[in-house]
């Protein structure tokens, strides 16, 4: 940026001797650090300082006035808004003191008896039985022994574990099996364990099933399967369960388990520890 000499001795030059004197005594003095008022550059004067100084302080206390009255808005509109928002409406206490007045547990006018309660389905130790739907389970077989009817999933939903045993009268291994059978069910509980004999085969009748029952001392229910429990039978767990040699043996818990047990003779322990694993 130019100095004050160069900068002024641009500027044009006015006419005149008076004016050119001026001009002169300027350039003299600018060439000597001065400002033509013959004060140093930078000086000011203490009239203009305190002018200043007068003027800055009143800006100071607008701007402090302006701030302090937004502050006061700012202050008053909170107060105002509470936690929950504008408008918001002041939850009472309650003095803990105070007694508390009793509940009413009467229900109100035009309400019906048992609204907002949860209903009430049975007692509470009442348990629904499962309920077997396989076509083995549900069909109605006839006992030999004295005529009457019954069906796999009613002994199930009493509660009980059911052993069923497809059997044959001409089958050796079967009767092996089912006079372990006796001496296992003299161990257990006749109210929660049933033992069915089914005869598998076609070509035997209900008087011979109930002859052989009588003669070899098997004190349980014997039933000749009919072509729709066979085939259930067979669909569900194989054509072997109809196999009588191979003495196959179903197991029924209370809970609906239905297992098939391995093929092969069953030791009286064996027949209590599945008995025990069903839940008798």
């Amino acid at each position: 940026m130019p100095s004050y000499g160069e900068f002024d001795r641009s500027r044009p030059r006015r006419h005149g001797a008076v004016t050119e004197a001026a001009e002169t005594l300027r350039d003299t003095q600018l060439e000597r650090g001065m400002m033509p008022n013959g004060r140093a550059p930078g000086f000011r004067s203490r009239g203009v300082a305190r002018a200043g100084a007068r003027a800055g302080g009143r800006a100071d206390a607008r701007d402090g006035g302006r701030a302090a009255a937004l502050l006061a808005v700012l202050v008053a509109f909170v107060a105002c808004s509470g936690p929950a928002g504008a408008g918001a409406t002041p939850v009472p206490t309650r003095d803990p003191s105070a007694p508390t007045a009793p509940t009413s547990t009467e229900p109100s006018a035009g309400s019906s008896p048992g609204a907002g309660a949860s209903p009430t389905v049975g007692p509470p130790d009442a348990t629904p039985g499962v309920v077997l739907t396989q076509a083995w389970a549900t069909a109605e077989l006839t006992d030999v022994r004295n005529g009457q009817t019954f069906r796999i999933a009613d002994l199930v939903a009493d509660g009980r574990v059911v052993f069923i045993e497809p059997m044959a009268i001409w089958c050796k291994n079967c009767r092996s099996q089912q006079r372990d059978a006796v001496k296992a069910l003299a161990l257990l509980d006749p109210a929660r364990v049933t033992w069915i004999g089914i005869d598998v085969e076609s070509s035997e009748s209900a008087q011979d099933l109930a002859a052989y029952s009588a003669s070899n001392g098997f004190d349980w229910p014997f039933a000749v399967a009919s072509t729709v429990v066979a085939r259930a039978l067979a669909n569900d767990f194989g054509n072997q369960v109809l196999s009588p040699p191979s003495t196959p043996i179903l197991v029924v818990g209370p809970d609906g388990t239905v297992t098939l047990t391995e093929f092969g003779h069953k030791s009286v322990d064996r027949i209590l520890e599945l008995a025990a694993a069903h839940g008798a």
